[in-house]
């Protein structure tokens, strides 16, 4: 078994557990609905076959009707949407866009914002729209924003009664644009239960070909049908090491097709672990249905990021275990049973709270990082509370925050001398210190979302004047990891600027020693950190289960980091450079 494979378990227990909190929160719902679920259930356990972006353009490109499914809490699918649509605005074709998040009695209010007459919170009350479509704004607004710039039509689809009236009465509009406008495409954005192809579908595909029978259509073109991140698809990718994939379905039996005479093809894009959707309905969940007068759009609006939540705490000790019992490092615990739930994690709620420790930290250097890191919007951690902040909520800070909490155990087991801002303390020292912590918190929110990205070949900035003093990023000079950062210049820059600290220092108050700049050193261990925990993690995946834990644990968690471990870490660097095609 690879590392592939437990990482593969990791996201399949955190996908049960999330979906299951998520699907407890839901009301059962009404019999309809029920059978709008079974069969959505039935038809993506149908045959599929793996195919590519090329052949899902190719077929919307032909198609005059697109519906793309949306699961309303998942910012990601209305961005996979509008990526479709500036596909469409950059071929310069002709299209419209229908949306379910607007009631079709708001068509006028809709039109006045596209045609810039009304102010964007004039819209939102003219809609009604903290009452009308309960999920964030902000993952719709990029859509109007595209439209209203480029003079793109919306049709708002919307409608009051059951599941089925509304599903008539979006495809009645739509075939009555169609109708009036037969030379424009319509991109669908509607809810993931209503596009398969025995629902919505097949109701406008009937309204067109009643149409076309009394010959007011004179062709029909094909139509294209697009799931986003379906549950059952990525059980059976994972399972086959398969991160993201364009599938294509395969049509069978009356009920699985729209009308035989028109051609459609039904795809899905999977491009997101298949948990993180639960994750956000979760966060939606607790946002609203625990105050309901929560407008979590408007809240989006006025301050542009989320909040962590109140079981923030239960994510957190949930992931540490999760990591800790995949890695085999329960030896970090021994003697120290309760360290790992003896933590406060804050996000911006409580950033007076915040700004005042760190305005009574007393130490100058922390203070001066963690006051950066704390106006860089950056996650940090204070060991003195052992509080851990993020200014708001994904689950990439929130499993990076994990990984200092597993660098602190890691620490506290080895005895490592963590008070690196003492003003004795080398720059190599605090360098390292810094290259091990963020090594192992990339690394451990890769663990948790192996779709983060990180750019190898990200330049890191250091400042002409003294470079071999001090890491100051003023008058930016560029070294590029991949070609110019060679282990001698780094160890020059840093020996030297050790030699002239110790100089500088002699016989001086701390007001006057402070001639390392701690803050650029922590953002070059930063990026080279990140750089080396992405091929740490890449390496590790390929290799057997039992091999990987002993790289990871032999790389990470032996031993405090030292200059042989960054020749390490470069040769994995030029070993990753000399595979990549």
């Amino acid at each position: 078994m690879r590392l592939k494979s437990q990482i593969f378990q990791l996201h399949h227990i955190t996908y049960k557990e999330l979906k299951k909190r998520a699907q407890a929160l839901c009301e059962e719902g009404t019999p309809e609905l029920q059978e709008y679920i079974k069969n959505h259930k039935r038809l993506t356990k149908r045959q599929f076959t793996i195919s590519s972006l090329k052949e899902l353009f190719s077929s919307i490109n032909q198609s005059s009707i697109i519906f793309v499914g949306d699961f309303h809490t998942f910012e990601l699918n209305t961005k996979n949407y509008l990526r479709l649509a500036r596909h469409f605005h950059e071929k310069k074709m002709r299209f419209a866009l229908a949306l379910e998040m607007v009631s079709a009695s708001n068509q006028t209010s809709v039109d006045k914002y596209l045609q810039k007459k009304i102010s964007e919170l004039q819209f939102l009350q003219e809609i009604d729209y903290s009452r009308s479509w309960h999920f964030p704004w902000s993952h719709y607004k990029g859509i109007f924003e595209l439209a209203k710039k480029s003079d793109i039509p919306i049709v708002a689809l919307n409608s009051k009664g059951s599941i089925r009236n509304r599903d008539e009465n979006a495809a009645e509009i739509l075939a009555q644009y169609h109708l009036q406008n037969p030379d424009i495409k319509i991109l669908i954005l509607f809810g993931e239960l209503h596009i398969f192809p025995n629902k919505l579908p097949r109701v406008l595909l009937k309204l067109l070909k009643s149409l076309k029978s009394l010959k007011l259509l004179t062709s029909i073109k094909k139509t294209t049908i697009i799931h986003q991140n379906l549950d059952e698809i990525s059980d059976k990718l994972y399972s086959n090491n398969i991160k993201n994939a364009v599938i294509k379905f395969n049509f069978s039996g009356p009920d699985s097709g729209p009308e035989h005479e028109i051609e459609t093809q039904e795809f899905s894009i999977q491009n997101s672990l298949p948990w993180t959707k639960y994750e956000s309905m979760l966060y939606w969940f607790e946002n609203y249905e625990e105050d309901p007068a929560f407008d979590i759009h408007q809240y989006i609006i006025e301050h542009g990021m989320k909040l962590f939540g109140d079981n923030a705490a239960t994510k957190f000790l949930s992931i540490c275990k999760q990591i800790i019992k995949s890695l085999r490092l329960e030896h970090l615990l021994v003697g120290d049973d309760n360290f790992l739930e003896n933590f406060n994690i804050y996000d911006h709620s409580g950033r007076d709270y915040i700004e005042n420790i760190i305005c009574n930290l007393g130490n100058h250097r922390q203070k001066k990082l963690i006051n950066h890191l704390f106006h860089a919007g950056h996650p940090f951690h204070i060991s003195e509370k052992n509080i851990y902040y993020s200014a708001y909520y994904s689950i990439n800070r929130l499993s990076y925050l994990v990984g200092l909490h597993l660098f602190v155990l890691f620490s506290k087991y080895l005895k490592i001398n963590t008070d690196i801002f003492a003003s004795n303390t080398s720059t190599v020292s605090i360098f390292f210190f810094f290259l091990q912590q963020e090594t192992i918190a990339y690394f451990c929110s890769k663990l948790i979302n192996p779709h983060r990205r990180c750019d190898r070949d990200k330049e890191i900035v250091y400042g002409r004047r003294d470079i071999q003093q001090d890491f100051s990023s003023q008058q930016s000079r560029r070294i590029a990891i991949s070609n110019d950062l060679t282990l001698d210049k780094l160890d020059k820059i840093l020996k030297n600027n050790e030699n002239n600290n110790k100089n500088n220092n002699e016989n001086k108050n701390d007001s006057n020693r402070e001639k390392i700049n701690i803050c650029s050193v922590f953002d070059v261990a930063k990026v080279l950190g990140n750089v080396y925990g992405d091929m740490l993690f890449e390496q590790s995946s390929e290799l057997e289960y039992q091999e990987s834990v002993q790289l990871i644990n032999n790389t990470l968690f032996s031993h405090q980091f030292t200059l042989s471990d960054l020749q390490l870490l470069h040769n994995l660097h030029n070993l990753h450079n000399f595979k990549r095609p």
